[in-house]
């Protein structure tokens, strides 16, 4: 969330004249067991991480508290911070509800019980907040449902792009591109798609969608930005023969990530649940049509512009895939305004409409009460 955190900062310095008084307040992580070279180091990282979350992080907010006048958790794993602070001065922004899944549905989630101790920490925290802000009417929606908080303590702003990522998306970066993927074949579709690993991508899903649209006789390979596959999807990469047409970057920067955006045929966004799904708005800003699950995170994030499928409904993806690269090489002009309106649509997520509702919020808390500060200190987590 280091990125959001700065976007929204910068937004809300320009947009705020001056109000108010910005600080980003994160501690380093602390290599207390990674020092030991004996000690494996994902155990040595995730003991180090946890120490850093429930103890450094924590104790860093409690002496620094008296600081500030208004302190916005930018990510809702976090929330755990508000044990720690004012409630009523004490901002939450929840992307989804995926880190409550042992507290909301134990029996589908079942987890240890040092996890469900430091997740039932988290929720408690998270209830705390004087306000909660969603990056979805969907995500908005979940958290009302869960019964623990009211409307009146729940607002819903979407996330933006970063305003760098889309200067960036001008620039011609193919050259540096082909280093990393190799120069394009106008005879080959490349399908994109940007996520992690986590089991409601669907990445089996994806998979199988690159093999069906391959059997109907459609060169296309798959650019995947993200986690490497998993050992299952590996086997089943395997077991459908398609090594040779998947490509998968784990790394790259904002300027490679935005360029490969531009040279995608098409974005598939195939999970079956989502708190908002930023690749979306990032590929239709980048010119690239998308092609996502028919979930509401997703149809609201993607409006009228994106096509939709039933989730893991492959035969349903395989024949809209094909119709649209077939618009894409038969109609040109009908496949230019497609993207076109994609561009159009996603326009209207930006840090600066985010930053001036936040900032909306921001005076409602510490102007409740009539307080004229002329400048007010606010931290951001």
């Amino acid at each position: 969330m280091d990125v959001t955190s700065g976007c929204l900062a910068e937004a809300s310095r320009e947009l705020g004249g001056g109000e108010f008084v910005f600080t980003i307040l994160k501690p380093p992580i602390r290599n207390r067991f990674r020092r030991f070279a004996k000690c494996p180091s994902w155990r040595a990282f995730t003991a180090d991480r946890l120490i850093h979350r429930f103890y450094d992080y924590p104790r860093m907010v409690r002496r620094m508290r008296d600081g500030f006048d208004l302190f916005h958790i930018m990510d809702h794993s976090h929330a755990h911070l508000a044990h720690e602070l004012p409630a009523e001065q004490t901002v939450i922004t929840c992307h989804d509800l995926d880190t409550f899944g042992s507290i909301l549905r134990p029996r589908q989630c079942r987890r240890s019980p040092l996890f469900r101790a430091m997740t039932a920490r988290i929720w408690s925290g998270f209830q705390r907040a004087g306000r909660i802000i969603c990056v979805s009417q969907a995500t908005g929606a979940e958290v009302l449902a869960a019964g623990v908080v009211g409307s009146e303590r729940v607002a819903v702003i979407p996330n933006g792009i970063q305003s760098l990522s889309r200067e960036t998306w001008k620039t011609d970066s193919a050259t540096a591109l082909e280093s990393y993927l190799g120069p394009i074949d106008p005879d080959t579709a490349e399908l994109l798609h940007v996520g992690n690993n986590v089991p409601r991508k669907r990445i089996d899903v994806l998979v199988r969608i690159l093999a069906a649209v391959r059997t109907q006789g459609i060169a296309a390979r798959l650019i995947r930005v993200g986690e490497d596959f998993n050992e299952s999807q590996l086997a089943l990469i395997e077991s459908l023969s398609l090594g040779p047409y998947i490509k998968v970057l784990q790394r790259v920067d904002a300027g490679i990530l935005g360029a490969i955006y531009q040279r995608a045929a098409l974005l598939l966004q195939t999970s079956d649940a989502e708190g908002f799904g930023l690749p979306v708005v990032e590929s239709m800003a980048s010119g690239t049509p998308v092609v996502a699950s028919d979930i509401p995170a997703l149809r609201e994030v993607g409006g009228e512009i994106t096509a939709y499928c039933p989730v893991a409904d492959v035969k349903s993806w395989a024949l809209v895939v094909a119709a649209l690269l077939r618009e894409r090489n038969q109609e040109p002009s009908q496949w230019d305004q497609r993207r076109a309106r994609g561009v159009v649509w996603a326009s209207r997520f930006s840090w600066q409409r985010a930053a001036e509702k936040t900032l909306s919020i921001y005076r409602e808390i510490l102007y409740r009460d009539d307080l004229q500060h002329a400048t007010a200190d606010h931290a951001m987590l």
